[in-house]
This record gives structure tokens, sequence and C-alpha cells, in this order.
């Protein structure tokens, strides 16, 4: 996609707004976005393209052939010199990105967005149809390692997966018996480089508290972690399955809105990723007498994505935590079963758990 000249916060702006039309109109849900922003330029001085866009794809791999995933991406044309489009690599190391095409173009490759030595560079045209330009090798990468392992409540091993937040994004990472030992890429092996890790537990759908840590290059063991629920945190998140595939919505890389229903006065809750190799939405809306363990707090509207929402059976949301507009908190869970609306044809049930918590703003 070609990458619009506004700050990140426009983008979030934007894309909030498009989110707020999708789910009044519980039709649509915000459109993949593959690039990243860059600070404004004068864009009276940027000449105007006259060729049409050309799909481009490669793979970054490392000396023993394995593939390199969250390294950042640039890619810049000569014929258009204030043309930038961004991307990271994938979790299998793939890169893809739309530049114009019949142009020269440079492609420049970072351990992170804050990076301001490349790890890797090199030069391609394009022409008129999509290609894949292959499989570049890169050996000056420097790499942080990060281990350590996650309990429940009751200090017991976890079955679920890391967050990473860095570089304005979320990059998940499963445990292993509650263990987890990855590597990502850091910009330089000096100065550490702050990244913030959330643990959470797959089977109750409960994150711990936020933890920032300093990575350096080499082994990083940040300890043992909780993925329990904490209600005197300012933690917001919606965390939910997917025929038994974990999801999560977690800020301050994620956006998540709340508020009342101007119509019915029932609350609306609907949160989103927007990722440069993904996107993530669901949304939902909740009625009755609201309160901790209330029995007749019941779910409305659900959507997940473009194409899915829930059944007829009337499904009773169990509220965990209902404090006061401003400074508190809504929490809760439900099970349902979701259909693919958009083909009638297709009557498969798809189990969904959601666990939530959002901070009351209305």
């Amino acid at each position: 996609m070609l990458l619009q000249f506004t700050k990140l916060t426009n983008l979030i702006l934007v894309a909030t707004v498009l989110l707020l039309f999708a789910f009044c109109s519980c039709k649509k849900m915000p459109k993949s976005n593959s690039s990243r922003l860059v600070p404004p330029i004068d864009t009276t001085k940027i000449p105007l393209p006259t060729s049409g866009q050309v799909n481009v794809n490669c793979k970054l791999v490392d000396s023993s052939g394995k593939t390199l995933s969250h390294l950042f991406v640039k890619v810049e044309s000569a014929s258009y010199p204030n043309t930038i489009f961004t991307t990271i690599s994938d979790s299998v190391g793939n890169v893809k990105f739309s530049p114009y095409e019949n142009t020269e173009n440079t492609m420049t490759v970072y351990g992170s967005l804050e990076c301001n030595t490349p790890v890797f560079t090199i030069t391609f045209p394009t022409t008129n149809r999509d290609t894949s330009i292959g499989t570049f090798t890169i050996s000056s990468l420097i790499m942080a390692n990060i281990s350590g392992n996650v309990v429940d409540c009751n200090n017991k091993p976890v079955s679920g997966h890391i967050i990473l937040q860095k570089d304005q994004e979320n990059y998940q990472f499963n445990l292993s018996n509650g263990i987890f030992n990855f590597s990502i890429p850091i910009c330089n092996s000096t100065g550490p480089e702050s990244v913030t890790i959330i643990a959470e537990d797959n089977a109750t759908l409960e994150p711990g508290s936020p933890v920032t840590i300093s990575l350096n290059a080499g082994n990083n063991n940040v300890g043992t972690l909780k993925a329990c629920y904490d209600n005197t945190s300012s933690q917001e998140y919606i965390n939910y399955t997917f025929d038994s595939q974990s999801y999560s919505i977690a800020p301050p890389v994620d956006t998540i809105y709340e508020g009342i229903d101007s119509g019915t006065h029932w609350i609306r809750i609907y949160g989103f990723t927007l990722n440069t190799n993904y996107n993530n939405y669901i949304g939902f809306v909740i009625n009755g007498s609201l309160s901790v363990g209330g029995t007749d707090v019941s779910l409305d509207e659900f959507e997940i994505g473009n194409n899915y929402s829930r059944t007829s059976e009337p499904i009773i949301v169990n509220i965990t935590e209902y404090g006061p507009v401003g400074n508190g908190f809504i929490a809760g869970n439900f099970h349902t079963n979701v259909i693919n609306f958009q083909n009638p044809q297709d009557s498969t049930l798809h189990s969904t758990k959601v666990n939530f918590r959002v901070k009351r703003k209305s």
C-alpha cells in the first residue's frame, strides 16, 4: 500500500472513525493496511505517480537458512524519491509490498523500527507484473534472546502465550508447559532496547500485568511472570478464542472503545489491531442491569471480522468488575457460537470465548 505521509496518531484516528461506522452498521471492519507512518512532508513537492502498482515479495533468512521475522523493511523509489513503502517480515520471513510498476527501487532492511543503521540493502526494478525478487541472506543482525516462565493465580504453569510489544506492533510467542524462549532482532549491541511483555493464559483468557524490560544483545532471562486477573491495575484487554485459536487486543498498540449506544443505552465495546501483516477486529453489545455477578446481563450484537456474527441463542455475560465512569472498569466473560453470515450456505458453528476488561469512559 502507498504510505500516506501523516503521523501515526492520524492513522489511528482515521481507523477509529472507520471502525465506529463499521461496528454501528455491523457489516464491515477496517481493511488491511500494511503501511507504516512517517513524519509529514511538503506534499506539494511530490511528483504524482503516473503508473500503477504491482505486488512484490521476497524472503529473509539468516546464514543457516532460518527464516527471519519482525524485521523492519523500507522500500524507496528512485522515480518518486519522496514515496516510501514500509512493512515488517512476517512469522516465516516473508516480505510483501506494492511499489509502482516500471520503476527502480531500493529495499533497506533494519533490525527494528528505531534502528538507524540498516543490516541489508538491495536495488531492484519492477515491471508491469507481480514478481518475487528472491530470498536474501542477512548475516549482520544483533539478536536478543528472551526466556522465562509463566504461572497462573495458583502458581501453576499455564498453557498460553507471551505478547511482545515492540516497534508499535504486538508479537505473539507460544508457551511450552509455561516456559518461553525466543529471539528477536534489536538495534545494537551497546545499549538496551525497551520492550513490553504480557503473559496470557489460554485456558482462562486472563493476562498478567504488562512488564517493561530492557533488552541487551544475548540472553535476557525475565524470571517468572503471572497470567492472573488483577482488578487493581489500569490494564485494558479483549482476549478471545475462535475455534480454539487465541487472539488478543492489547493496548496501547491496539485500540479498544467503550461507549453507550444512544438509542438503546446499552454498552457497546469493540477492539481492533491495526497490524502490518494482519488485522483483527471484535465488537459486541451487552445489556441488562449491570452488576458483578448479575444474572440478567445478556449479549446482544456480536461480530468478529468481516464475516462472523453470533447465532440467535441467548447468551449471559458474566460481569466480574463494574466500576464508576471515569476511573472504573467493566470486565467480564462469555461463551457463544458464531456463524459466517456472509455465506448463508455455511452452517458451521464456531465456538468463541471472550474475556474482556475495558475502562468505563461513558
